[in-house]
C-alpha cells in the first residue's frame, strides 16, 4: 500500500467500512499500524495518527471526533494523557522528574529519525517536545512552585514553562533558558510556519542536546537525594 497523506486516505482505502474508534500503533516513531474496518494496514505520516503507541509499545485507542477536535484546538494529545496520568496516580516528585526525562529521550531519538528522514518539521516539533519534557523534570526534580502550579492546573502553559525555564537558568545553569529559546523558535519557525530546512534545525540539535544533558544531571542529583 503507498503511503497515504492523510487520515481521510486511510479512511478511503478501507471504503468507509471504519467504526468511530480506530487503532494505531506507532513503532519506533517510523510508522502508523492498524486495523481499519477488519483489514490491516501501515501508513506513513505520524502527524496523521489518532492513536499514539509510545515509550513501552502501549497502545491507547480514543474515538476519532475526540482526536479530532482535539488536534484542532491545538491540544497536544500524548502530553495530556502523561499529565492527567500523573495528576491522577499521585507519584513522588521525584519519579515524575524521571518519567519526564525518559520521554525527553525517546522524543530526542525520534527527532534524529526525523532529520535522517528530511523532514525538518516534525523534527522540529520533536526536538521542542523534548525541551518541554525537561523543564518539566526539572521543575519537578527541584520543587518550583511552577510545577505545583501546572499540578493544579492540570496541565503546563507556555508562561508556566518559560517562568520555570528562567528560575532553573538561576538555579542550575544560566544557559538553560537560551536553550529553551531555540527550542521554542524550533517550534514557531520549524513546526508552525514550517520555514526551516534539515540543515536549519540540525544546528540547533546541540542546544536541545545540551539542555537534555543538564536535565540527565539534575534530575540523577536529586534523585540521589531521596
Amino acid at each position: 500500500m503507498a503511503k497515504s497523506n492523510t487520515i481521510e486516505d486511510v479512511y478511503n482505502i478501507s471504503h468507509g467500512s471504519m467504526n468511530n474508534t480506530a487503532t494505531y500503533e506507532v513503532r519506533e516513531g517510523i510508522v502508523a499500524q492498524g486495523y481499519f474496518g477488519g483489514k490491516y494496514y501501515k501508513v506513513g505520516l505520524l502527524r496523521d495518527t489518532m492513536v499514539f503507541s509510545r515509550v513501552l509499545d502501549t497502545t491507547i485507542s480514543i474515538p476519532r471526533k475526540l482526536y479530532e477536535e482535539a488536534r484542532r484546538k491545538g491540544v497536544d494529545v500524548e502530553s495530556r494523557i502523561v499529565e492527567i496520568l500523573l495528576g491522577e496516580l499521585g507519584l513522588d516528585p521525584r519519579e515524575e522528574a524521571i518519567i519526564h526525562l525518559e520521554l525527553a529521550e525517546k522524543y530526542f531519538r525520534e527527532a534524529r529519525e526525523y532529520l535522517a528522514g528530511n523532514d525538518p518539521v516534525q523534527a522540529s516539533e520533536k526536538l521542542y517536545k523534548v525541551a518541554e519534557e525537561c523543564i518539566k523534570a526539572m521543575a519537578k526534580a527541584l520543587g518550583l512552585e511552577e510545577a505545583e502550579e501546572a499540578r493544579s492546573r492540570g496541565r503546563w502553559t507556555l508562561r508556566l514553562l518559560d517562568n520555570a525555564a528562567q528560575k532553573l537558568a538561576r538555579k542550575v545553569d544560566q544557559r538553560i533558558h537560551d536553550n529553551w529559546d531555540h527550542a521554542y523558535f524550533l517550534h514557531t519557525e520549524g513546526f508552525h510556519e514550517a520555514r526551516l530546512d534539515v540543515k536549519q534545525v540540525e544546528a540547533r540539535v546541540k542546544y536541545i542536546e545540551e539542555l537534555l544533558e543538564t536535565t540527565k544531571n539534575t534530575v540523577g542529583r536529586e534523585s540521589k537525594k531521596q
